[in-house]
């Protein structure tokens, strides 16, 4: 349990990041990756669909309480997308470091982005022009090349939070 508050607790700061302290920077072309998406899929590919779904609601929680988007559209976003990667972590057997990452983040990413296309229909919301511009596309680009990086990261934290005293896992 407490692996899960700390995942959701950093997913949590890094959307706020995200929204504030990294949006300043302007990277190329105004897009940044998301950093909190890459969160969510390490932790639902290597805990599972239950823990993804939690991890996914209080991620997708923050997105809410930062964002201007009717309230639980993105709990509802991030938890599907923690289900569904957490279900599809069977499907891939490579572990390889770098396409492993880049290929299940660029499926959660295009998973994203259908999902709230979808949900963008059912709430009558005009997200056409944010979800199919330039910045969106290079955002999917920044977020898939920083993934195996992230996911390295996200790795040795996870084997620091689960080992226990006496060196045994």
């Amino acid at each position: 349990m407490l692996r899960v508050l700390i995942f959701a607790l950093m997913g949590s700061l890094l959307v706020i990041f995200q929204g504030t302290a990294f949006s300043a920077a302007n990277l190329l072309g105004g897009a940044l990756p998301n950093t909190a998406l890459i969160l969510l899929v390490f932790f639902a590919v290597t805990n599972g669909s239950f823990l993804g779904e939690i991890v996914g609601t209080l991620i997708g929680l923050t997105y809410d309480l930062v964002g201007v988007l009717p309230f639980g559209l993105f709990i509802l976003l991030c938890t599907l997308i923690g289900y569904l990667v957490g279900r599809l972590r069977n499907a891939f057997v490579s572990t390889h470091w770098l396409f492993w990452p880049i290929g299940i983040t660029f499926i959660s990413m295009i998973l994203w982005n259908v999902i709230l296309i979808f949900l963008s229909f059912i709430f009558n919301l005009n997200l056409n022009d944010q979800i199919f511009a330039i910045a969106n596309l290079l955002e999917i680009l920044y977020t898939v090349l920083f993934a195996p990086l992230l996911f390295f990261i996200l790795g040795r934290l996870e084997l620091l939070i689960t080992r226990r005293p006496g060196g045994t896992r």
